[in-house]
């Protein structure tokens, strides 16, 4: 492949290590922090309840949908292009195209011989420094929840 190309699929994984450091930091900050835990599971309580007033709207517009012959058909009409046009985007099963090409390419990038092969050890460490940080944040906001459904 030419080495534009590889270029290119180290950039993806600058940013996809970049990706893994904030969200880190954020957990860190959320795990850290008692009130920062406590306005984030009050958060998700809200979330959780806006959430379900959307899934009974939801409901009630499919309910409506399934009930009229018309609109069921240009409802499997309109659906059959979005997963026509989420296969091309998000990639065959081979990774020939789309996100999962790029996440087959990186991957091929970072092996041993591979042009991002010194990418390799600070994407892992970053990324288990996320998820470190991730399940402490979620530790914190278990603890959180009780206060907030009593």
């Amino acid at each position: 492949m030419p080495l534009d190309v590889w270029i290119a699929f180290s950039y993806f994984i600058d940013f996809f290590q970049w990706l893994f450091m904030l969200n880190a930091e954020v957990m860190r900050a959320i795990a850290v922090n008692d009130t920062l835990a406590e306005k984030t599971a009050e958060s998700i309580y809200y979330i959780s309840g806006f959430l379900k007033y959307f899934s009974d709207v939801f409901r009630d517009t499919v309910n409506i949908v399934s009930a009229n012959d018309t609109m069921m058909r240009y409802s499997v009409g309109i659906w059959q292009k979005v997963a026509g046009n989420a296969t091309y985007v998000f990639g065959d099963d081979n990774a020939n195209w789309g996100i999962a090409y790029i996440w087959r390419k990186s991957y091929e990038c970072i092996q041993t011989g591979g042009y991002c092969q010194n990418q390799a050890p600070n994407l892992t460490y970053n990324a288990l420094q996320f998820f470190k940080w991730m399940f402490a944040a979620l530790a914190e906001l278990g603890k959180k929840f009780s206060l907030i459904y009593t």
